[in-house]
């Protein structure tokens, strides 16, 4: 009994989120649980070192709580598209009266900035207390400002990896793979 119960555990363990995904439905939900992300940015400064950077502010406004939140930028140009994770430190500031909780990402302005590319988008991912999905995008100016757009649920989370699409067809296949917003206006 002992050794089935602990197979039992390890197997709910492995597969936690395809058995949480059988129990979540995909009717739209109230407005009360789903996040609210607000995302700012800070003007350009520069450390000690000389090195240029920029703040993202992404704070919590709802009633529900995030977890895992990352960061990723994307590059688009017409038949191309990347995706990088910003792998910085997060560092989790005030609680403004009413709110919910901040933090703030100092990203280097080399990790914003690719050759040729003017065409820029900041996805926040994260998950909430149940387990789904979420991402949030921003257009990203060439001076760090910042535009949120629209927040989604989506079916599969970005990898903590770079990933790159280099045909219209590839660009094609990433989009509906990661549900991914890259509309224009």
């Amino acid at each position: 009994a002992l050794a089935v119960a602990t197979l039992l555990t390890v197997f709910g363990y492995v597969f936690r989120n395809k058995i949480k995904r059988i129990f979540i439905s995909n009717d739209l939900a109230p407005s009360n649980v789903i996040p609210r992300v607000s995302i700012e940015s800070t003007g350009p400064f520069w450390d000690t070192n000389m090195i240029k950077y920029c703040s993202i502010l992404v704070e919590s406004k709802g009633k529900v709580s995030l977890s895992k939140i990352r960061l990723y930028v994307c590059f688009i140009s017409k038949s191309s598209l990347s995706i990088t994770p910003l792998d910085v430190k997060a560092k989790y500031k005030w609680i403004n009266d009413g709110n919910g909780e901040r933090v703030q990402y100092n990203i280097p302005l080399s990790m914003l900035d690719k050759e040729g590319k003017t065409d820029r988008r900041l996805f926040v991912q994260m998950l909430d207390n149940k387990g789904v999905k979420y991402r949030r995008t921003a257009y990203l100016s060439d001076e760090c400002n910042v535009s949120p757009q629209s927040i989604m649920r989506v079916r599969r989370m970005l990898p903590k990896r770079s990933i790159q699409a280099v045909s219209s067809n590839q660009v094609e296949k990433l989009i509906n793979k990661y549900t991914l917003d890259i509309a224009k206006g």
